[in-house]
């Protein structure tokens, strides 16, 4: 029945001549209530894309790389393979297994004061820290006679040419160098850092070696314990046995480098390099070192790491670094490290470059 009604309708209205004047349809509360949203609605609409559209803008124009995408960090890993490839890739490793990037982002960052002036020093300071990142972006662990990582590698270049590139004054000293490759490294950043004009040039600076160079000592009681693996403290002569310290002076002059000891002025080559031969307990009180910007520990052992804090770290300058090779491989090394900052009071937070190595920026 009321299909029947709605068809008639219909064909009335089909069937309908043309309106008459003044007549129209018929408009419904609920379509002229639609007909007057529409314009507000659509006005709504577009002043929320205008917004969104102005912040993306704004986000997309105010970006700084150096801030946004940390310059890598020492990342780092694999101490046993080759790895080729960029700086760039590198540092994206690193970036990846750290827990925070090194100083020279934030560094770079802060290169403008309050009032947005270009601070000299600082601006000259980045142009000499991407120099040494360029010459160093390709870096090969098989270059370096080490058995570090590539991660620690790429430490060492980040950390040693922030010091370097802001003019942070004071040595490299590595307590614990085997055949010389981590030093090696740090004596090639600064001979090349010397060779730009971007560069400060500090000829007071001095690369300092020291280690047995003939292996691992005796063990003391305060290195009984094991290591990740379960292992205990290596053999007394470990690392030994590749023709000592004249084994290393040797890659250094074939490199090209004037050795302290052979009576070469420290100005030729506008840096010093010296050797501490001995144990770290003999040679380190005499060494006649004055300051430190970069220090870098790696004698696995308790005793070689208290030592090595003990006579060195207090030498370490305001905003200079410190470097731990073993922290998370050796508990002997942890311990020492651990109970050095507990007798004095200090605690700085340890950034991580791959399972073993930690670093950190003395305050």
């Amino acid at each position: 029945m009321t299909v029947h009604v709605l068809s008639v309708t219909r064909t009335r209205s089909r069937v309908a001549g043309p309106k008459k004047k003044g007549q129209g349809d018929v408009i419904t509360p609920m379509v002229r209530c639609r007909q007057s949203m529409a314009g507000p609605l659509a006005l709504l609409v577009l002043v929320v894309l205008l917004l969104l559209h102005s912040l993306l803008l704004r986000n997309y124009f105010s970006h700084d790389p150096s801030v946004s995408t940390p310059l890598p960090s020492p990342p780092h890993r694999s101490a046993a393979r080759t790895i080729p490839g960029t700086y760039r890739n590198a540092a994206s490793r690193l970036r990846d297994a750290t827990t925070r990037p090194v100083e020279a982002p934030r560094w770079i960052s802060a290169a403008t004061n309050r009032k947005g002036d270009v601070n000299t020093r600082r601006s000259k300071g980045i142009k000499c820290w991407r120099a040494i990142q360029d010459e160093f972006g390709s870096l090969q662990r098989s270059s370096y006679p080490t058995m570090v990582s590539l991660e620690r590698l790429t430490n060492i270049v980040h950390v040693w040419s922030s010091a370097i590139s802001l003019g942070i004054p004071g040595d490299w000293i590595e307590t614990g160098t085997w055949k010389g490759g981590c030093s090696l490294l740090a004596a090639d950043i600064l001979r090349f850092a010397m060779s730009r004009p971007e560069c400060p040039k500090d000829r007071t600076r001095t690369v300092w070696l020291a280690d047995t160079f003939e292996g691992l000592p005796p063990p003391r009681k305060e290195d009984e314990g094991k290591d990740r693996g379960g292992r205990t403290m290596d053999a007394p002569g470990s690392y030994g046995g590749y023709g000592g310290v004249e084994t290393v002076k040797k890659k250094f002059r074939e490199r090209g480098y004037l050795i302290e000891e052979d009576g070469s002025a420290p100005g030729s080559q506008g840096f010093s390099l010296k050797f501490l031969v001995g144990r770290f307990n003999d040679t380190l009180p005499l060494a006649n070192v004055s300051s430190i910007a970069v220090l870098r520990l790696d004698g696995d052992m308790y005793s070689s790491t208290m030592d090595g804090l003990t006579w060195l770290f207090p030498k370490v300058v305001k905003q200079g670094y410190v470097i731990i090779d073993d922290y998370g491989h050796w508990i002997q090394c942890k311990r020492a490290f651990d109970e050095y900052m507990r007798a004095a009071n200090l605690s700085y937070p340890l950034h991580t470059i791959d399972y073993t190595g930690r670093w950190f920026q003395k305050q």
